[in-house]
């Protein structure tokens, strides 16, 4: 089956997830991207462009079988602006994130144009993926509100429709197997969360200081993409924790990246915002053992249930310390330890690429058939 993948934002997590699936599918791939650049304008206008784009394809007699787009499309407008012949072509719909769920540090500051448009496209298509259960459901619960508010034409049960098509199909991640780490004498600490509000920083330091109060031995590997205005906290922390700090500041480099998280035994998440949670899952396939706020997607992923006393804390700074604590404690134990990264394993396996892309595969023929399977 041949694929025709259209990106308005080629870049970051967009980019290693489509070049990860393109390369796994047993489909044939075509992709036609735009740079990751100016993130409301590659919204405004990419239907124009990617419309065009794939009419010149269509007009040099390439067979598109399906088109498989994101959330940065206005799906309906390129539908609308493609060669007649074009128009049946079934077509899926990835949302990364969204526009009326996504953070604001100011909710007024929000343009509530750009979550219209994932709803109207999540209308277009035939099938709508999600990267998680917690994106789903809090993005429906969200369009249900909104347009609740709206004067006329609501129009709630259309929600219904978009949600009758949507499935969630988490994101993979690469390697088949943990790589070996050495033991480090002094436990290290791992931030590799994007350097921005919403990934609560501040709770996040403030624990440290504490540790750092209590005479608590730590190590520190901040890492993640920064930007002009990150919390000015980053820069307080690299002053008071210097003498604890190994590596500071974004990798460029992915083998970079990777060894940073094989120094590092604990990845804490202080997360008030994740949709999915790609690089919890990065470390944890190196052998790093995540403690995670009992929120966002981080309950379906690493199921809570189970592991409710082993990788999560209750949302609140006391807990986050008292948690920090006792995984710094077990740290000193060798069996324990040993174990529980042991048991990571098989949390890591089920997110792998090669686990996951027959169940994407499947759902692109049923689409190309007009044969949504809501749940494969």
């Amino acid at each position: 089956m041949n694929i025709l993948a259209l990106e308005p934002y080629y870049g970051g997590s967009h980019k290693q997830f489509l070049d990860a699936l393109a390369g796994h599918s047993r489909h044939d791939w075509s992709l036609t991207t735009l740079p990751a650049y100016k993130w409301k304008w590659r919204m405004r206008h990419s239907a124009l462009t990617l419309a065009e784009e794939t009419n010149s394809i269509n007009s040099i007699g390439e067979k598109i079988d399906l088109i498989f787009c994101s959330d940065m499309l206005n799906l309906a407008e390129y539908k609308g602006l493609l060669s007649p012949e074009l128009f049946d072509i079934p077509t899926v719909l990835y949302f990364h994130e969204n526009q009326l769920t996504y953070p604001m540090r100011y909710e007024k500051e929000r343009d509530l144009y750009f979550g219209m448009v994932n709803y109207i496209s999540a209308l277009a298509a035939d099938t709508v993926m999600f990267n998680s259960h917690f994106h789903m459901t809090s993005f429906y619960e969200a369009l249900q509100e909104f347009l609740k508010k709206m004067p006329d034409y609501q129009d709630l049960e259309k929600v219904e429709t978009a949600k009758d098509k949507s499935a969630v199909f988490y994101p993979g991640i690469e390697n088949e197997a943990l790589q070996a780490k050495e033991r480090n004498k002094i436990p290290t600490i791992l931030w590799s969360a994007r350097w921005e509000h919403d990934k609560n920083p501040e709770m996040f330091f403030e624990m440290l200081y504490q540790l750092q109060n209590d005479g608590i031995e730590f190590k520190l590997n901040i890492i993640g993409q920064s930007f002009e205005n990150s919390p000015t906290v980053f820069a307080e922390a690299k002053e008071k924790l210097s003498d604890r700090i190994n590596r500071y500041g974004f990798l460029q480099n992915k083998d970079d990246y990777l060894h940073s998280l094989r120094e590092s035994d604990i990845l804490i998440s202080t997360a008030n915002h994740e949709f999915y949670g790609i690089s919890i899952l990065e470390a944890v396939k190196e052998g790093v053992c995540p403690l995670l706020p009992n929120r966002l997607s981080y309950p379906e992923l690493f199921d809570y249930a189970a592991n409710r006393d082993n990788y999560f804390y209750e949302n609140s700074p006391d807990s986050l310390l008292a948690a920090t604590k006792r995984l710094l404690e077990k740290y000193n134990d060798t069996s324990k330890w040993n174990k529980t990264i042991s048991n990571l394993k098989s949390v890591s396996e089920q997110f792998l690429w090669k686990n996951l892309i027959d169940q994407y595969d499947a759902s692109f023929e049923q689409t190309a058939s007009k044969k949504f399977v809501k749940n494969l």
